[in-house]
């Protein structure tokens, strides 16, 4: 027995054999660890980071902008969970308006920079395209088609490149009160049921999976755009896409509404959106609700030194025919243009008291 111990170098009463403290190869709980639990920084991430610093500062922005869009589209397809149609086409996910909003958009972004990453998203990275031209209509020689039919409607076109898509859509604005019409950003998946390419939620996982090679793709385009233009000393900006324009949506108030609205601490706000009625113009006197022309405003009537209301008519009943008046002629969208319908009529009253 002595000799299996001997053989070991252990003793019967400890056998654990003792370890050196010149052996580095071994550790144990009374050796500190020094290496860091973490690997390393991977060569792949500085190599970007260096690619990025190299292009001019507002092709780095775009690029920027590229990224942080692809991540807001990835981050909206999984909390909304839709699935592309039978075209592998999903729109509007997000618009123009609402990125602004991303977390991970750390600049501004506006509709001239979506117009330039749209000429990025449809140029082949090769050749300049050639300007285009307006088109002229052609004339159908057949009399009995319909013009109008055969052209579709404003709204219903559509602009794809690198798996990303532009739209037309609408988006409610608090600032308007309602929704207005906004450039609406979507997303394009290849679908071919024959190469195992099925839809669903699988296409959104091929799209979220390609996002790398979209980043590399387009930065790829940036560098041909900068060795295209290596003999100027400055390298121009990329050109803005042909969109086209959105719809002017315009709020159309009365006079009464600028009138009740200049006397609200909210109304000149709100009337930097609003324009004069198509029937409506300074020299026009305001009508009610009866089709009569109402009474001139009073100079004396003035309140905030900015709304003008009408005297009360002469007659027994004059103080409430005026109240009432204004009560009629108040369409209901007053309250929500101007916000202080309450206080004016307020101030009516204390006005109509103080005269008595």
């Amino acid at each position: 027995m002595s000799d299996i111990y001997a053989s070991l170098r252990v003793s019967p009463k400890k056998k654990r054999k003792l370890v050196s403290s010149d052996d580095e190869s071994t550790l144990t709980p009374k050796k500190l660890r020094n290496a860091p639990p973490t690997p390393p920084k991977s060569a792949h991430k500085q190599s970007n980071r260096h690619t990025l610093l190299s292009l001019a500062p507002h092709l780095a922005r775009l690029s920027a902008i590229q990224t942080a869009l692809q991540h807001a589209l990835s981050h909206a397809l999984a909390t909304c969970a839709v699935s592309p149609s039978e075209t592998g086409i999903i729109r509007n996910v997000l618009n123009h308006m609402s990125v602004s909003t991303y977390a991970g958009l750390t600049t501004k972004f506006d509709v001239s920079d979506l117009k330039r990453l749209c000429w990025i998203w449809e140029w082949d990275g090769k050749t300049l395209p050639k300007a285009k031209g307006n088109p002229k209509p052609v004339e159908e020689d057949n009399p009995f088609l319909d013009s109008n039919s055969t052209t579709s409607s404003s709204s219903d076109w559509i602009r794809s490149g690198m798996g990303l898509v532009i739209s037309q859509t609408s988006h409610y604005s608090k600032a308007a009160g309602k929704r207005v019409p906004v450039y609406g950003l979507g997303i394009e998946v290849e679908m071919d049921i024959d190469k195992g390419m099925g839809g669903g939620m699988a296409a959104v996982a091929r799209w979220t999976a390609d996002t790398d090679r979209r980043r590399v793709e387009f930065h790829s385009k940036l560098q041909h755009w900068v060795n295209m233009h290596r003999d100027g000393s400055l390298t121009p900006d990329i050109p803005m896409a042909d969109l086209p324009e959105l719809p002017a949506q315009t709020i159309k108030a009365s006079s009464l509404t600028r009138s009740l609205a200049s006397a609200s601490p909210k109304g000149a706000e709100i009337l930097k959106t609003m324009t004069f009625g198509s029937g409506e113009t300074s020299g026009t006197p305001p009508r009610s609700s009866d089709g009569k022309l109402a009474a001139p405003p009073s100079p004396g009537w003035k309140l905030f030194g900015a709304a003008s209301i009408p005297p009360p008519s002469p007659g027994s009943k004059g103080r409430m025919n005026s109240a009432e008046e204004v009560h009629i002629r108040s369409p209901r969208r007053v309250k929500w243009e101007a916000g202080g319908l309450r206080e004016v009529r307020e101030i009516i009253r204390k006005e109509l008291e103080l005269q008595d």
